[in-house]
C-alpha cells in the first residue's frame, strides 16, 4: 500500500502556531511534510478541552497591562520602585515597592472586569511585613510575607497564599464584583493600608483574570493577553488517553448557568447543608483549588438553581462535575411555570476518589419557561464536591464552557485546508476518516470531503447525528456520480469509513466491510479538487463529534487494501 498524500492524526496529532498539523510522507526519502489545517471557533474562553493530564485546560486571560513593568500604566500613589531585584523563577525582573510617604502607599490600574475574579501576584518580606490587595468593589486582602500566611481579609470570596521558595510567595484574592480599578499596597501593619517611609516589599508578575482560582501566569505588554484553549485552537482531547487523543469537534452551545463554579452566585439556593467555595480538601477537574463542598448534615439537605429560563417543548442537557462520600445522592428537575416535578430523586452514583461528570437530558412540557435545577436533593448524611454545573440547549452534553456571571456560549469548531491541491488527486484516491457522532432527534449529518469549495464538484463521507446511516457520495459538474449509504451504525461509537473511488470504479468501505461498488461513475478533470475540510463543501453539514484520523492516499486501494484499513 502506497503511502497516504495526507494524513491527520492517528498517532501523530499535532498543532503549532493556532493551526492543526497534518502530514503527507514522500515515497522516496520518507521523510515527513507538515501540512496545515486552518482551524477555528469563533469564540475565546468558552471552550475548554481534557489535556494530556487528564484535567480539564480552559482559555485565560491576563486583564492587567504591563502586568511586570510597573512604572508604566500603573498609577504610583507615594511609592519608589526600584526595577532588576532579583526575583522568584531566578531572574532579575523583580521590583522592590517602597513607600515614601508614612500614608497609604499603592500602585492602581484601572480596569473593567465584572463577575468572579482573581487577582495575584508575587511577593516577597522587605523591611515591611505586609502585602495587601484592594479591589474598588470592597474586596481586601493582607498577606504575611514573614510568616506566609493570610493575615486578614473582607468582602471576597477566597484568598490563597502559596510558597514558591526562596522567600516568595504567590498571593491571589477572589471575589464577586464590579470591578473598576485594583491596587497593591506594602504595609507594615495587619489590616492597614499605612506603611512608614522606607517600608518595602519585592514584587513581580501581576495577574487578574476570570475564574475562582490564580491559573499560571500570563505576561501582558500594551494589551492584554491570553493563552491556552483559545478561539483557534484544535481541541486534541485526552480522554482516551496520552497516547491515542482525539480531534473534537462540537456545535455552538450556550451554557445557561451564570456561575458555573461559584454555587454563592446568582440563581443558586441553598436549602439545608452547608456550603464552601473553593474548598482546599480536593482540587477540581482542572487541578485548582476552585470546586465547592457541600455537607448534608440532615438526610434531605438541597442546593438548586432557579429561573432558569428556557423554551418549552425542547430538549435541555444539564450536567455537573462531582465526587464524595454522600453515598447515593439524586438530582432533580422542577418546571417552576407549571409547578411539578419533571425528574423527581434520580440517583446517581460518585466515588470518594475521583470526579464523575453527571449528565441528564430532558424534553421541557408545554408551558415551561423557566426550571428549577437540582443537582442534589438530598439522600443521605456525607459530603459532597461540586464542579462545573452546565445547562444546555441539545439532546446530549457536549464540553464544559466556564461562567463566571453571565452566560457563555462557545462557538462551532472548523477545520479545513484550504490549499490542498498538491495533496489530492482528483481523479482516483481514497478518502478515510476514523471518527463518532452522537445522536440528534433533528436532521444532522456529520461530514468530512475533498471539493472545490462548492456542492457541484466534492466527494463526501458523512456521518448521520439523526439516523443511523453511514453515507458517500461524489458530485461533478453538479451531478452526482455515486451515492451509497447503509444503516445500522450506533451512534456514540467509533467507525473507520473509506471511499475508494476512480473513474467506472467507486466504492464504499465500513469497518472491513464492502458497502457497496458503483461501475458508471465520471470523475472530475485533474486539479479540480483543492480543498479537504470536515465540512460538506462551503460551510455546511460541518463534521460534529470526535475524530482519531483522517488519510486520503492519491490512488485508488484494491478491495484487499480498503478493508484492511478499515478494520476496526
Amino acid at each position: 500500500m502506497n503511502n497516504a498524500s495526507l494524513e491527520l492524526g492517528g498517532t501523530n496529532w499535532a498543532e503549532k502556531d493556532a493551526s492543526l498539523l497534518g502530514y503527507t510522507v514522500s515515497d522516496d526519502s520518507g521523510r515527513f511534510f507538515p501540512q496545515e489545517f486552518t482551524f477555528s471557533r469563533g469564540s475565546n474562553l468558552a471552550a475548554t478541552r481534557i489535556g494530556k493530564t487528564g484535567l480539564i485546560e480552559k482559555g485565560r486571560e491576563n486583564l492587567v497591562l504591563q502586568s511586570n513593568s510597573f512604572d508604566t500604566t500603573w498609577a504610583q500613589n507615594r511609592v519608589d520602585l526600584t526595577s532588576g531585584q532579583s526575583g522568584y523563577d531566578g531572574g532579575s525582573n523583580a521590583w522592590q515597592l517602597q513607600s515614601n510617604d508614612a500614608s497609604t502607599t499603592y500602585l492602581q490600574q484601572s480596569v473593567a472586569v465584572s463577575g468572579i475574579q482573581t487577582i495575584s501576584l508575587y511577593a516577597k518580606v522587605g523591611t515591611a511585613d505586609y502585602l495587601a490587595f484592594y479591589a474598588s468593589s470592597g474586596a481586601r486582602a493582607w498577606f504575611n510575607l514573614n510568616s506566609g500566611s493570610i493575615s486578614s481579609s473582607s468582602s471576597n470570596i477566597d484568598t490563597q497564599i502559596e510558597n514558591v521558595g526562596n522567600g516568595w510567595y504567590r498571593c491571589s484574592m477572589s471575589y464577586n464584583a464590579s470591578t473598576t480599578y485594583v491596587r497593591i499596597y506594602v504595609a507594615d501593619v495587619n489590616a492597614n493600608f499605612t506603611s512608614a517611609i522606607g517600608a518595602n516589599i519585592y514584587i513581580q508578575d501581576a495577574q487578574l483574570e476570570q475564574g475562582l482560582a490564580a491559573s499560571p501566569y500570563i505576561p501582558t505588554t500594551t494589551t492584554t493577553a491570553q493563552a491556552g484553549v483559545l478561539e483557534n485552537t484544535p481541541r486534541l482531547n485526552y480522554t482516551t488517553g496520552v497516547a491515542n487523543p482525539s480531534l473534537l469537534l462540537e456545535p455552538s452551545r450556550t451554557n445557561l448557568v451564570r456561575y458555573s463554579e461559584y454555587y454563592e452566585g446568582t440563581g443558586w439556593i441553598l436549602g439545608t447543608g452547608v456550603l464552601t467555595s473553593n474548598t482546599t480538601e480536593t482540587t477540581s477537574p482542572e487541578g485548582l483549588y476552585n470546586a465547592a463542598k457541600f455537607v448534608d448534615t440532615n438526610n434531605g439537605a438541597q442546593l438548586y438553581h432557579s429561573g432558569m429560563p428556557v423554551t418549552a417543548s425542547t430538549q435541555y442537557t444539564f450536567s455537573f462535575y462531582a465526587k464524595g462520600d454522600i453515598g447515593t445522592p439524586t438530582l432533580a428537575v422542577y418546571d417552576e411555570s407549571n409547578g411539578a416535578f419533571i425528574l423527581v430523586d434520580i440517583a446517581y452514583s460518585i466515588s470518594e476518589d475521583s470526579w464523575t461528570r453527571i449528565e441528564e437530558t430532558i424534553t421541557t412540557p408545554v408551558g415551561c419557561t423557566s426550571l428549577r435545577v437540582y443537582p442534589i436533593r438530598g439522600t443521605g448524611s456525607g459530603t459532597i464536591y461540586f464542579y462545573g454545573a452546565q445547562v444546555e440547549l441539545g439532546s446530549y452534553p457536549t464540553s464544559y464552557i466556564p461562567t463566571y456571571s453571565v452566560s457563555a456560549t462557545r462557538g462551532q469548531d472548523t477545520c479545513i485546508k484550504t490549499d490542498a491541491t498538491g495533496e489530492i488527486n482528483s481523479t482516483e484516491g481514497v478518502l478515510f476518516i476514523e471518527g463518532k457522532v452522537e445522536e440528534e432527534d433533528s436532521f444532522a449529518v456529520s461530514t468530512l470531503s475533498i471539493s472545490d469549495g462548492t456542492d457541484s464538484n466534492r466527494l463526501s463521507i458523512l456521518q448521520y447525528r439523526s439516523s443511523p446511516l453511514i453515507r458517500a457520495s461524489m458530485n461533478v459538474g453538479g451531478a452526482t456520480q455515486f451515492d451509497m449509504q447503509i444503516g445500522g451504525q450506533t451512534r456514540g461509537l467509533y467507525y473507520k469509513i473509506a471511499a475508494v473511488y476512480s473513474e467506472n470504479n467507486c466504492s464504499l468501505f465500513i469497518n472491513g466491510v464492502k458497502i457497496g461498488n458503483d461501475t458508471s461513475a465520471t470523475m472530475p478533470s485533474p486539479n479540480t479538487f483543492n480543498k479537504i475540510g470536515f465540512v460538506i463543501a462551503a460551510d455546511q453539514y460541518n463534521y460534529q463529534g470526535n475524530v482519531k484520523q483522517v488519510l486520503l492516499y492519491p490512488t485508488a486501494l484494491t478491495d484487499a487494501e480498503a478493508i484492511t484499513l478499515t478494520t476496526p
